[in-house]
């Protein structure tokens, strides 16, 4: 674990590949696999995507795109209903 940034971050490994511990309780390991949120659980993964497609979605339709002559996709959509 390191809480260090850039090229001085790295994982130490603790445990050495003594996975044999002498007695209970003097190993521990974590996994945040899956994150606490409004309705219950969800995976890293989920939480990452609906992220991404919340950021994708808020962003991507107001950015001009060159395939649409530098429209937007609002406006592509809208003369497309316009003509339509």
């Amino acid at each position: 674990v390191s809480t260090a940034q850039g090229a001085q971050a790295q994982c130490v490994n603790h445990l050495e590949q003594r996975f044999n511990p002498p007695e209970p309780n003097q190993v521990w390991v974590s996994d945040i696999t899956y994150v606490r949120i409004s309705g219950g659980f969800a995976s890293v993964a989920e939480v990452k995507m609906a992220a991404f497609q919340y950021i994708e979605g808020f962003y991507n339709s107001r950015r001009p795109h060159s395939a649409n002559k530098m429209l937007t996709p609002n406006e592509k959509e809208a003369m497309f209903r316009q003509n339509s």
